[in-house]
Parts: C-alpha cells; structure tokens; sequence
C-alpha cells in the first residue's frame, strides 16, 4: 500500500505518537537514528528531508559532507517495542544539489535500487 504524506501524518495524530525515529545505514550498513519529536514534524520535513553531516556516518570527508535525509513514506510503521509511542521511517540519503538533490550513490540503500534496476 502506497502512503501518502496526510496518511502518514493521520497514523501519527491516530495513534498518539510521541516520537518519530528516521532510520538509515551507515556506509557499513549499520541501523543510525535520526529521531524527533512528533511535535517539530513538518510538512516540509516528511517531504524535503533533514539535513545531516554525512562525515558521521562514513559517506564523505568533512569538508564535503552536507546531506540530506529524505523520508520514504511508504516505509512509516509504528514502532511496537518503543517504550514512547514512535513511529519508525527508513529514508533515503542525498548529496544537496542545486536545483535538485541527488541520490548519494553509495549509500547502502540507493546500490540496492541500482542493483535491481540492472537485473531487470
């Protein structure tokens, strides 16, 4: 089923949720958290990102690190082991680019997506 951005934003109010815990993979593939609380969540956070300093996370150098976290939607699940009502996003990171972000290449998620799209 594909979510939407009022949908996502419906299971949040629906469920009472307290926390929303953005997740993505370091360049070794391990889970990192980016979480807020539901309360700063935006319109504009759901559909243009967070950014983040990708030299945390192994993806570049310091001097070139600025990133973004872009939610997919369609992975927003409410999380049932959280101690705090959260609502888990896995998302997709890019390098911020003028007039539009690219897709970070090497980020564990995006080789899958070009993986599966040469095997079809």
């Amino acid at each position: 089923m594909s979510k939407t951005l009022n949908d996502v934003l419906a299971m949040i109010k629906d469920n009472d949720i307290k926390m929303v815990d953005f997740k993505l993979t370091d360049i070794d593939g391990r889970w990192r958290h980016l979480s807020i609380p539901a309360e700063r969540l935006s319109e504009k956070t759901l559909t243009q990102g967070i950014g983040f300093d990708g030299s945390n996370y192994g993806y570049a150098p310091v001097e070139n690190s600025d990133m973004v976290f872009v939610p997919v939607l369609d992975s927003a699940v409410i999380d049932r082991y959280a101690s705090v009502p959260t609502i888990s996003i896995i998302g997709d990171v890019k390098v911020i680019a003028l007039p539009e972000n690219k897709p970070f290449d090497q980020y564990p998620r995006n080789v899958a997506i070009i993986a599966l799209e040469y095997m079809k």
